[in-house]
């Protein structure tokens, strides 16, 4: 999957990173997702 270009999100940095190290919200934001799981070492 390739990401580019820029977006502004008009939040605190640290609710932004909340929510994307959050699977469940990754996931809503994720076209055509149907399941994530984060990856063990």
């Amino acid at each position: 999957m390739d990401f580019d270009g820029t977006r502004l999100i008009r939040a605190p940095r640290a609710d932004v990173w909340k929510r994307l190290n959050d699977p469940a919200m990754l996931k809503t934001c994720l076209p055509c997702c149907e399941s994530y799981a984060a990856a063990q070492d």
